[in-house]
């Protein structure tokens, strides 16, 4: 449905009145555009930081003065604030733009007036650029089959009705990419060495540059249409979640930019309950299965899987709950997990519209079981708890940072080797200074002896949500399972030792853990040291132990 403005009586799309609005109000018209003329005769939107809309549309039509003391506080949308980042990724759309034209330009195995119609799809279509220009050049030149060549041109037609609303283009790269593939496949002539220099394959794989170019689109939608991008759901968010992952998995995806489709991805696929489709395990199940330890949402199993043994957590509810999403939430983030103090994640199953998330199995169980079986005189206690602060570590120092949120001492496994290996990260989510940017709320399912005072006196558990600083707490707290073999808070009342600041006896312990633990547990978040700090204080009491051994 379209609207009228009535400012400069263009009709643009409903969802996009506000923005065109803003822009209308604002905007310096580029004298060298025709606004009455095709859109595909218009030159490419360089430069531009908010939307496609903004060189394309009519001059305004001049109103009467309206007095200032009349006029409506303008809302400017929160990604029209700062306009400096959206400007420097058009920039490099624009880059492979106009490096795609120029290819184009010299190319000598098209005519001129094919050259001419190639300029023109590529300045109307903003994905898989390359891949069409090389579908038309092979369906041009090397076949003769001319009834493809006009579905071509009909779907490209089809396709410009897009151009001006990136996220509609984004949710239909698949269609665009399916199709142009099929057109090729039933060409029935295999790929000819003719258009090399477009630099595609056999196998038409994706050319970097097209990979490239949508991950620039990824990057703006996020952030110019983020309430629209964020709600997506069924088949446009699973499409959705499917390319932020590709996109993370490709090599050509810098840091900095990983983080941001991090935290993409983190944040659709918990709203959305959408699973990227390369962490589904299918065809396979694991046999036989055996419980190992069973709570209020999920079964724990133990099984055989492709000749490894896994350890299987399986939802109890209907995939239509909450608990998918937490399930798919907690899959995403561990899948970009990889450290040696992170168990390792396999991946996901789907079966029976429950979720059962697969990971390597852990021997030694979790670390209360270990330390009562082997013996808390047989183990090293520094070496276990230097183990679970570098897996909290890694958590806190990855970008974008992730916050456990559930850490106590049945969440840290131990390995054949006897190192600590973190696990359970239902209710982790990214940390962002941006409140509300996924759903993870605390307190209904944490434990409260390893919860931090803030989650419960400051807050509720609707609103508070996890940090940096409360994991440092519960790390606290497995600290004093470490050392103690006891449970924080254990046959006490938590809300009263909390508000009056008092904390599980550290009697007998030596003075430097009484210390570390004191400072992680502190009652005031901003005081407890961060997880880098932690693990230095531990690397120097390995370093006294020695010296006490040898005698110094």
């Amino acid at each position: 449905m379209r609207v009228e403005c009535h400012r400069c009586r263009t009709r643009v799309p409903q969802e996009l009145t506000i923005v065109h609005e803003t822009q209308c109000r604002n905007r310096t018209i580029t004298p060298t555009l025709n606004p009455h003329a095709h859109p595909s005769h218009q030159p490419y939107p360089h430069n531009t930081h908010t939307s496609q809309l903004q060189n394309h549309y009519p001059p305004p039509i001049s109103h009467p003065a309206v007095p200032q003391a009349f006029i409506p506080p303008l809302i400017v949308p929160a990604f029209l604030s700062d306009p400096s980042d959206s400007a420097s990724w058009r920039r490099e759309l624009g880059q492979f733009h106009d490096k795609l034209l120029r290819k184009i330009k010299k190319s000598s195995e098209l005519a001129m007036e094919d050259r001419r119609i190639c300029r023109e799809y590529v300045t109307d279509l903003k994905v898989y650029q390359n891949l069409m220009v090389y579908t038309y050049a092979h369906l041009k030149r090397c076949t003769n089959n001319r009834w493809l060549l006009k579905e071509l041109k009909q779907k490209i037609t089809e396709w410009r009705s897009w151009y001006y609303n990136d996220l509609m283009i984004l949710t239909m790269y698949r269609t665009i990419r399916d199709t142009l593939k099929s057109l090729l496949d039933r060409s029935e002539i295999d790929p000819c060495p003719m258009h090399v220099s477009v630099k595609y394959t056999p196998k038409h794989v994706v050319p970097c540059d097209d990979v490239a170019v949508l991950r620039v689109l990824l990057v703006l939608c996020g952030r110019d249409y983020e309430n629209e991008f964020y709600g997506l759901a069924h088949n446009q968010a699973q499409d959705m979640v499917d390319l932020l992952e590709e996109i993370l998995r490709d090599p050509s995806t810098n840091r900095a930019t990983h983080a941001r489709l991090l935290r993409y991805i983190i944040r659709l696929s918990r709203k959305s309950g959408c699973l990227p489709c390369q962490l589904r395990l299918d065809g396979l199940e694991p046999t036989p299965m055996r419980v190992v330890e069973q709570g209020g949402s999920a079964t724990i199993f133990t099984a055989s899987y492709n000749h490894q043994a896994v350890a299987i957590k399986r939802s109890h509810l209907p995939s239509i709950t909450q608990c998918r999403k937490d399930f798919v939430s907690e899959a995403v983030i561990w899948s970009h997990l990889n450290h040696k103090n992170i168990v390792p994640f396999i991946g996901v199953i789907d079966k029976d519209y429950r979720l059962w998330l697969v990971s390597k199995f852990m021997y030694s169980g979790n670390v209360r079981t270990y330390l009562e079986y082997t013996g808390r005189e047989n183990c090293d206690l520094r070496h276990l708890a230097e183990g679970t602060a570098k897996g909290l570590c890694y958590l806190h120092t990855l970008d974008p940072p992730i916050v456990h949120g559930d850490l106590k001492g049945f969440n840290v496994l131990v390995d054949k080797r006897g190192n600590a290996c973190l696990t359970d990260f239902g209710i982790s989510r990214s940390d962002d200074t941006r409140q509300g940017l996924d759903s993870t709320n605390v307190g209904r399912r944490e434990t409260l002896n390893w919860t931090a005072p803030e989650l419960i006196f400051f807050g509720n558990s609707e609103t508070m949500r996890v940090t940096l600083e409360t994991d440092m707490y519960a790390f606290a707290c497995v600290l004093y399972e470490i050392y103690t073999g006891g449970i924080p808070y254990h046959g006490e009342n938590i809300i009263d030792c909390l508000r009056d600041r008092r904390r599980p006896s550290l009697h007998g312990l030596g003075e430097p853990i009484t210390r570390l633990i004191e400072g992680c547990w502190h009652h005031d978040p901003r005081l407890r040291p961060k997880a880098p700090v932690v693990i230095e204080v531990l690397k120097k009491m390995k370093r006294f132990q020695l010296i006490s051994l040898i005698g110094f």
